[in-house]
């Protein structure tokens, strides 16, 4: 069995969505998978296009526009594409400042300077590894 699972990653893991369970116990074709999906893609669509919500802090409304990246591919890979570092370290994505423990913010860090990033970089590739 496999599950659809929706997270917002600048949000608290208590915010994560089970929004289905994929039957087993063989794997679905592609009809099967198309047809489990199609509520959750007319979902995104819509809200693609934007709509607008309605809250206590924006009683107008705000619009808000969702867009779906679908990432598939080894951890290495999809962290690479994604922006996200290794699980041991403290920043939560590779491009910016923002640290784990402060995403529940819901604001992005600094971005990196390129001078800075240059300068990790030639320090990285200057060290020396001790021969074992």
């Amino acid at each position: 069995m496999g599950i659809i699972v929706l997270h917002c990653f600048n949000l608290q893991p208590k915010y994560t969505c089970l929004a289905g369970l994929i039957p087993s116990p063989n794997q679905p074709d592609m009809v099967t998978i198309s047809n489990v999906f199609k509520p959750l893609i007319d979902e995104l669509l819509e809200l693609n296009c934007g709509v607008k919500i309605v809250t206590p802090k924006y009683r107008n409304g705000r619009m808000v526009v969702v867009k779906l990246v679908g990432l598939i591919g080894d951890i290495v890979a999809t962290h690479k594409v994604g922006g996200f570092v290794s699980h041991s370290t403290k920043n939560f994505f590779s491009w910016c400042e923002l640290q784990d423990n402060q995403r529940v913010y819901l604001n992005l860090g600094n971005p990196h300077q390129q001078r800075t990033v240059l300068n990790a970089s030639h320090q990285w590739n200057g060290a020396r590894t001790p021969i074992l």
